[in-house]
């Protein structure tokens, strides 16, 4: 939700660059859902394999 403030706000505030501050943030929050998708598929993996095999 930060990133998406920042990457409103764009301009420079106290010489900070907050578009690119937003922009990584962004990328640190799409590795952080990638990483949680593939940990919630491992945890879940036997039960989808059990459930298929018994249609």
């Amino acid at each position: 939700m930060v990133a998406l403030i920042f990457l409103i706000y764009a301009d420079p505030l106290f010489g900070l660059p907050i578009y690119a501050i937003g922009l990584l943030l962004l990328y640190i929050a799409v590795i952080l859902t990638l990483w949680s998708m593939c940990e919630y598929l491992y945890s879940a993996w036997p039960k989808l394999n059990e459930s298929l095999k018994k249609q």
